[in-house]
């Protein structure tokens, strides 16, 4: 004969009073935002998707490190290259940009690392990931802001 109130017991939810994950970004949605924005962006859209998946709070400090490390590399690129003296018609803003694209592509990918374990538990929630208009939109163009001010204080526009 079984115990009813023992099984009772093992069919209550066992989330009660946490905080329920939601779903990140798209991995397209991070991956264009990453591309387009570069390497501001793809940290926004890194710590953005850690924030909706409640990941600890040590995706801010992975965070922080890809930011110097970025920094680091944007002034060393464009200080100590010779960036600034390539001819126009050999394409400086062409150098720039994928300088950027693919920076903000290893970023991304760094992320992915980082979260594949969360993203692979998330992808089981119900629900479609949000749509990535509005954030998307916003962390490309605060990308950009970023990434104007670098090339400005390294030099680049003066």
């Amino acid at each position: 004969m079984e115990d009813t109130s023992s099984v009772s017991e093992l069919l209550q939810p066992s989330l009660a009073g946490r905080k329920l994950r939601q779903q990140p970004l798209s991995d397209t949605a991070t991956v264009v935002i990453s591309f387009l924005g570069g390497a501001p962006a793809a940290i926004l859209a890194g710590v953005f998707n850690a924030r909706r998946m409640g990941r600890p709070a040590w995706d801010g400090y992975l965070a922080a490190a890809l930011f110097a490390a970025w920094l680091g590399c944007c002034l060393l690129f464009f200080r100590s290259s010779g960036a600034a003296s390539v001819p126009e018609w050999l394409g400086q803003g062409r150098l720039v940009r994928t300088f950027q694209q693919g920076t903000g592509l290893l970023v991304c990918g760094a992320f992915f690392l980082a979260q594949r374990a969360a993203r692979r538990a998330a992808a089981l929630l119900d629900g479609p990931p949000p749509r990535p208009w509005l954030p998307g939109l916003v962390m490309v163009l605060l990308g950009h802001l970023v990434i104007g001010v670098v090339l400005w204080w390294g030099g680049q526009f003066g």
